[in-house]
């Protein structure tokens, strides 16, 4: 397994080379700034699994930086460190979604250890528990199609889960039999493929490759403009 890569963002250089030594020989893949900008910078076209970061330092302070972090890399872990443990720094940064809080100085190498492989496992356990969750509502989905046997009744229901988990108004589910498509079940207003042009092209190009096709664009609604997004798929019957 490839190691963590971990981001030192502390302006003591003592401390700075510190943890890099200490993180380093324990087997992260290890850098250490002293200049919050340049951390700001590096965030942005690096990607690092633990953002490791004073919170005091002049000009910009850490939660400064937790706050840019999050914003290039939602899923970073944070551990904060702080030589003035207050429980305003602790409430502060639990609000900012930091995964751990550690002392300085640090007494022993193992705290700081410790203290790094708590906040990544608790940050993974975050992720994976917000990835099951938000699969969830797919999942109960799937098992509903599956379950159902009769294709005039199955039809529908695909419409109906397409439109609610896509929040959605217009679907429909089409088949295509050589020139012909027909609409086997619709909701809201749905191309018209009965005259030829794109929209009867779209669909018959879905069905003669194979391939799925999505469409992003954005269209102007009420003079605000918004962004549409159309899949199709291909089925094809025996």
């Amino acid at each position: 397994m490839e190691s963590a890569s971990v981001l030192v963002v502390d302006d003591e250089p003592g401390i700075a080379l510190l943890c890099k030594r200490v993180l380093s020989r324990a087997g992260y893949s290890v850098v250490a700034l002293t200049d919050p900008r340049a951390a700001i910078e590096h965030l942005q076209r690096q990607r690092v699994d633990l953002l490791l970061v004073d919170i005091r330092m002049p000009e910009i302070d850490g939660f400064d930086v937790i706050s840019r972090a999050q914003r290039a890399q939602p899923d970073v872990a944070v551990l904060v460190m702080t030589g003035f443990g207050t429980v305003e720094t602790a409430i502060r940064a639990l609000r900012q979604g930091v995964d751990g809080l550690v002392l300085k100085p640090f007494d022993h190498s193992d705290e700081l250890l410790e203290s790094v492989k708590q906040a990544i496992t608790d940050n993974r356990r975050k992720r994976d528990t917000a990835r099951a969750q938000a699969l969830r509502p797919l999942f109960d989905a799937t098992e509903s199609l599956f379950s159902e046997t009769d294709m005039n009744k199955l039809f529908p229901l695909i419409v109906n889960e397409i439109c609610v988990h896509l929040n959605c108004t217009n679907a429909a589910y089409y088949q295509v039999a050589g020139a012909k498509i027909t609409a086997l079940s619709q909701r809201g207003n749905i191309l018209d493929v009965n005259e030829s042009g794109f929209a009867k092209h779209l669909v018959s190009s879905v069905d003669s490759d194979g391939n799925p096709i999505i469409v992003n664009a954005q269209v102007r609604v009420r003079k605000r403009r918004r962004r549409c997004f159309l899949l199709l798929n291909w089925v094809r019957q025996s």
